[in-house]
Parts: C-alpha cells; structure tokens; sequence
C-alpha cells in the first residue's frame, strides 16, 4: 500500500513538473507575451468600439438606421476573429522546440514522451480559457456602462454574461487544442499556422458555398462552425445543438491531441 501511494505521488510529482517547465517555456517565447496581451485586450476594445458607435447611430435622426436593442451576441462576434491570433500562439508553442532543437532536452528528460504534448495542451488550453472568459466577460460587461444614458437597451443579465464567458472560454481553449497538435504533426510553423487557417474558415466555407446539401451539412462538423454556436447566433449547417456543436469540436481536440501524442512517442527529435 505504502509502494502504491508512493508510486502516486511520484507520477504526480512528475507530471506536475512537466506542466510547469512547459508554463515556463511558454513564457519565454516572446512573441507570446505580446500576442497574448493582444488577444486579451482584442474582444473588449471591439466591444467598445461596437457600443459607440450604437450610441451614435441610435441618436441620428434617420429612424431606419437606429439600434433599439442589442444582446451580448453583438459583441462576442470578435472572439471569432480573435481565434486566429491564438492560432499563431499555439503553432509557435508547438513548434519552437524544434527550431530550436531543445526538443531533443524535452525527450531526454521525459523519457515516455506522450506526456509532453499533454502537459502542452493543459497549458496553452489554459491560457486561451482564461483569454476567452477575460475577453467575452469583459466585453459584455463595458458596454453595459457606454450605452447608459443611450437609448439602446442592451439585454442581457450576470448569470448570462457568466455562462457566454465560459463558453468562450472553453471554445478558445478546445480551439487552441487542436491547433497545438496539428503544430506538433507538422513540425513547421509556416505549414502549422496555414493548416488551421485553412481548416477553420477556407475549407467550411468553401463547402458551404458548392450547393450540395451533404458538402453544407459536412461543413457543419469542421472545428469552429461547430463550436461557434454557443457563442453566436449563426446557425450550424448540420443543425448541431449547443451542447452537440460543443462535443464535436471538443472530440477534435482529443483526435488532434491523441494524433501528438503518438507522434511525440515514434518519431525521432
């Protein structure tokens, strides 16, 4: 019994180790300090932007142009946009042991080597996590205090605001996820950050825009038209419920993941 609890707390010794020199790696790329500040401040200045220019417009004197009630959708769209800045975050987090051959260091001292692209995902999902509730929270939370005084009525209340903050949260961070691996399986920064750009708005909409109904309907499944729907108001083409839209795009970050991980396990640094 003594043996099993010591072999716990070893492995978890070990593991949180891991997280936390790859917490320290990630910090010291530093291109990511300033894409990260970016991505912080991206949704709640969009925000802000979007909610004076409602003020103003809903004071001019043409009435077809006035904005009488607007919901937190209206200023969550830019956590769409802002995905593409944390795409270039996790290809770089994914790829710059490489470039840098510290990788062979990383595969010297985890010896099993499935558990770093793991430990990687932890980190980079909890960045992005915390970028999408910061963001998303934020961002519903200031226009509530420009469009006083306005007549825009701005509908929405805390536990709302709560819930479309944790889902951006977690849509960035699944997002994050399957950009870190698809990083990992290539290897190279270029062909990583061009892949998810790629599979996240080119391939989809291209499906979408052929006509045939199976194409629309498959273009439904692809990571961020998926996930999008619990943050948006634009409808999923396979008609995926929130939380369905959720699961598929959370199962391709376990795919993308579990695709790193054997990787990271057979293929020489």
């Amino acid at each position: 019994m003594a043996e099993m609890t010591a072999a716990r707390t070893n492995a978890l010794s070990r593991s949180t180790g891991l997280i936390s020199s790859e917490w320290l790696k990630f910090w010291t790329i530093r291109s990511n300090i300033v894409l990260v500040a970016v991505c912080t401040v991206w949704a709640p200045a969009s925000a802000s932007l979007s909610s004076s220019a409602l003020a103003q417009r809903a004071t001019d004197s043409d009435l077809g142009r006035r904005s009488a009630v607007v919901t937190a959708y209206t200023f969550l769209d830019s956590i769409l946009w802002l995905q593409l800045l944390l795409v270039v975050v996790a290809v770089l987090f994914a790829t710059s042991e490489y470039s840098s051959r510290q990788i062979r260091v990383t595969l010297l001292a985890v010896p099993a080597r499935a558990p770093v692209p793991v430990a990687k995902a932890i980190v980079i999902g909890v960045v992005a996590f915390l970028i999408g509730v910061v963001g998303a929270g934020s961002a519903q939370a200031l226009p509530a205090a420009l469009l006083v005084g306005s007549t825009v009525e701005y509908d929405s209340s805390l536990g709302q605001g709560v819930a479309f903050a944790l889902a951006a949260g977690l849509y960035l961070a699944a997002i994050s996820i399957v950009t870190l691996s698809i990083g990992v399986l290539v290897k190279n920064a270029v062909v990583g950050i061009l892949i998810p750009l790629a599979l996240f708005t080119i391939v989809p909409a291209m499906l979408g825009s052929t006509g045939v109904a199976a194409l629309d309907r498959a273009a439904g499944f692809f990571p961020t038209i998926a996930g999008r729907v619990l943050i948006s108001t634009f409808a999923n083409p396979a008609g995926l419920s929130h939380l369905a839209g959720m699961a598929v795009l959370c199962g391709w970050a376990v795919l993308g993941l579990a695709g790193a991980a054997l990787v990271y396990r057979f293929r020489d640094a």
